[in-house]
């Protein structure tokens, strides 16, 4: 959050970022780890399509079992990018000239589009599998579109902070990094109650 203040001319005005937002955005075992994971767990593979009806009945646990093999195989790529994220939002609370907030808004923005290009390739991988005809794989699904959208509107906000800095796009940003704590626990949830594991744990 950027805070007004008065200063000689020439010196650039103090900003300050949401703290709390912070520690809501990285707690409980970083948040957007839990949604590159609990939200879509996968990679760029050049064999994804887009997912079609099941030409034959799949079962829950190997589709579970493929899903999950997804996820670990996105590990290698996701933590260093959310580790990267987290020490980057780290930077952000406190005060900065509006040049300064603004370089580290975009190396947030950058990091969230990072983690935004892996969650894509999640996304095709999950969708190409043929899942099971209960409704829990169905809304688990929806759960990491919803996922997905909040971080690419977060990635957004920090890159119109990032190009002009001011305590509207210091809140902007602020609310949409915020935005991304329910949808995360809602992920991590569904993801635990349909009986994944890789895909249910958070990065660390």
């Amino acid at each position: 959050m950027l805070a007004a203040q008065a200063l000689a001319v020439g010196v650039e005005p103090s900003c300050r970022i949401k703290e709390d937002v912070v520690s809501r955005r990285f707690g409980l075992g970083l948040a957007l780890g839990v949604i590159v994971l609990a939200g879509g767990c996968g990679g760029d593979s050049a064999s994804s399509t887009q997912a079609g009806t099941a030409t034959q009945a799949v079962t829950k646990a190997a589709y579970i079992a493929k899903a999950d093999s997804i996820c670990k195989a996105a590990n290698a790529r996701a933590v260093p990018l959310s580790h990267q994220l987290s020490r980057d939002m780290g930077n952000l609370p406190g005060q900065h000239t509006l040049t300064d907030l603004g370089v580290l808004a975009l190396a947030v923005a950058r990091d969230v589009d990072r983690l935004n290009a892996v969650r894509a390739g999640v996304t095709r991988d999950l969708k190409a599998l043929d899942a099971p005809a209960s409704g829990g794989a169905v809304a688990y699904l929806a759960l990491r579109d919803r996922g997905t959208a909040a971080t690419r509107a977060e990635a957004d906000a920090f890159h119109a902070l990032a190009k002009n800095p001011s305590q509207e796009a210091s809140d902007a940003a602020s609310e949409a990094a915020a935005a991304t704590t329910p949808i995360n626990g809602k992920l991590t949830k569904a993801a635990e109650d349909f009986g994944f594991k890789a895909c249910g744990q958070p990065l660390k």
